[in-house]
């Protein structure tokens, strides 16, 4: 039976040749949290989960009325420890595709279709790092 050896060292040297190569292009995946910082010009973080809510709630409801009726609505449903962005678009998806022709938060399925768009375009617009780029397409 063969023995095998687990050797840190090859892999760190495998990392670095990696690293040194300008053949290879790499990225690297963070954590949630690994930034708590917030996204400003001369910096390329991206805002706390909790923060990025709150300033897309508050924008995408400044735009309409009714969308930031649906989210006061919204947050009742989910609770407040369950209230950010990952949730809110989780449940708009899900009221978006059983909506049919009724309507839910006051908003009816085209509105929850514009809504989802909303809150992904402001969700780009804080994480991307090419706002050069972006468009609300």
């Amino acid at each position: 039976m063969n023995n095998l050896n687990h050797d840190p060292s090859e892999y760190i040297r495998g990392i670095q040749q990696i690293l040194i190569s300008d053949k290879k292009k790499i990225g690297f995946l963070f954590g949630a949290g690994s930034s708590l910082a917030t996204k400003s010009e001369k910096s390329l973080t991206v805002p706390a989960i909790g923060k990025m809510t709150s300033e897309i709630v508050e924008e995408v409801g400044k735009a309409n009325k009714k969308y930031k009726e649906a989210f006061v609505q919204i947050k009742e449903e989910l609770g407040e420890m369950n209230f950010n962005v990952e949730t809110i678009l989780s449940n708009l998806e899900q009221k978006y595709s059983f909506i049919g022709k009724g309507t839910l938060n006051k908003l009816d399925q085209n509105e929850f279709a514009d809504l989802i768009k909303k809150v992904k375009t402001e969700v780009r617009k804080k994480v991307s790092v090419h706002n050069a780029y972006f468009s609300e397409t």
